[in-house]
């Protein structure tokens, strides 16, 4: 992954640069079979910053790059790159870290201005079909659980690299593993180059394994079981990467070093255009104290909804709610934190936080209206907050500074030529932040965006778009 500051002389030719890293992969691979080549582009208005910042003033946000697909035989092939720029006078960094949107995994000032920075994005997943086993390699993003937000695994972070296989075990049994290598952002001390590297440093490892078995129960009942954990400062564990052995025992062979998350959800489906979940996460199980005051298990708990064809044909409806304890995701030894590039690997709030989305997309005259509503809000979390926790201490919620927003916003879409699309909104957020920099405001931001094979996450137009 390049790191802060890197590409700051490679951005002159963002077509010729996207075009080839996207083509690459795919060239020698074919050989005459099916090959896809798309672009990629896209341009967004925010008048007054929506989430991306909490300042009431203008930002755009534009793209443009490639994304490549192919098959051949059992083989398949994504591969797509995007450069990017934000352009606006409160353009002083990464967006706001604070909302559902996928985050970015760097920043260059390229362009020499001080109202402009470039970052990117690039994906690249192969899989071999055998049949009831996919296996899979690359990097890109993957979302586990029933929920929009994921709890375990989500999209918040930069894409990275991993590898893994899905299997269908039985007609009712479904397994899921991969390893993967994230970002820590903690510096590696012992690699330590002084000015050679012109401020940019080596980081310590972190790796993520994770494995979860899917129980269709009563055809109409699912059981999701998962767990996963985070380790670095070395290298690869061999134990995990074995994905049939239990890491809650794997990590106390290795010394009780890693951080573990156990999680359990349920989804019942009525209908094929309905499905009612719950989630439930434990951040290191201790089983002797489950039940007692001065508990060792650290939770978090979702619930939800998420309907197709309610109302009117194509519609959709998203109701969810989501509650994290101070103490989840963060661990005793920082390189193990549920963390890439900074950004949760779970719920994109983060630990000390609660949440609620509603959504509605409606068909309209050819266009699709949304409206939808966020509430979220966060706690501090402390170094001290992180020691405190394994001595069973529990701080009172939200006893000190805390940051909240509300938005509410009505958006428009419309298909305007196949894959192009056009988004036109109005968006209301109520920010209060009583931490260090303090902030109360409302602002109204008006939106206008553009769209062409456009899929970063957790933008509106992923859920105005049809499925």
């Amino acid at each position: 992954m390049t790191v802060l500051g890197a590409g700051q002389t490679r951005h002159w030719n963002w077509v010729v640069l996207t075009a080839w890293v996207a083509l690459l992969p795919g060239v020698g691979l074919m050989r005459g079979q099916e090959l896809t080549i798309q672009p990629i582009a896209f341009a967004m208005h925010r008048s007054t910053g929506g989430l991306w910042q909490r300042e009431a003033a203008p930002i755009s946000f534009a793209g443009i790059g490639a994304r490549a697909t192919a098959s051949y035989g059992r083989w398949s092939l994504t591969s797509e790159a995007v450069n990017m720029r934000f352009v606006g006078e409160e353009a002083l960094g990464l967006p706001n870290r604070f909302m559902p949107e996928q985050g970015f995994s760097w920043q260059s000032r390229s362009a020499g201005r001080a109202d402009e920075f470039d970052t990117d994005h690039a994906n690249a997943k192969i899989s071999y079909d055998a049949g009831r086993l996919i296996a899979f390699a690359g990097k890109f993003s993957q979302s586990w659980g029933p929920g929009l937000h994921s709890l375990t695994l989500s999209q918040k972070p930069p894409s990275y690299p991993q590898f893994g296989f899905d299997w269908q075990v039985l007609e009712r049994l479904h397994f899921s593993y991969m390893h993967a290598q994230l970002v820590s952002g903690l510096v590696d001390s012992a690699r330590d180059f002084g000015d050679l590297l012109e401020g940019r440093f080596i980081q310590q490892p972190r790796f993520l394994a994770a494995h979860r078995l899917d129980v269709d129960l009563l055809g109409t009942l699912t059981l999701g079981l998962t767990e996963s954990v985070v380790y670095g400062g070395r290298g690869m564990e061999t134990i995990y990467l074995i994905p049939f052995v239990f890491y809650w025992s794997a990590q106390h062979n290795l010394g009780d070093l890693d951080n573990l998350q156990m999680s359990a959800d349920l989804t019942w489906r009525p209908s094929s255009d309905l499905k009612v979940y719950g989630v439930f996460v434990m951040d290191e199980w201790t089983p002797n104290r489950t039940f007692r005051a001065d508990d060792h298990n650290w939770f978090a708990w979702q619930g939800g909804l998420a309907g197709r064809s309610l109302l009117a044909n194509s519609d959709r409806l998203i109701i969810e709610a989501s509650w994290t304890d101070q103490r989840v995701y963060l661990h005793r030894v920082p390189v193990n934190d549920y963390y890439s590039h900074r950004y949760p690997l779970g719920h994109w709030t983060g630990p000390h936080a609660q949440s609620l989305y509603a959504a509605y997309v409606y068909p309209l005259a050819g266009m699709r209206l949304m409206g939808s509503y966020l509430y979220a809000k966060r706690g501090e979390v402390t170094e001290q907050m992180t020691i405190d926790k394994y001595r069973n201490l529990r701080p009172d919620r939200f006893s000190g500074p805390v940051e909240a927003f509300k938005s509410i916003e009505l958006t428009l879409g419309r298909r305007i030529y196949r894959d192009l699309w056009g988004l036109l909104g109005v968006n209301v957020v109520t920010w209060n932040d009583d931490a260090a920099d303090p902030v109360k405001l409302t602002k109204t931001s008006i939106n206008l965006g553009f769209y062409y094979n456009f899929n970063l996450k957790s933008y509106d137009i992923s859920l105005i778009q049809p499925h």
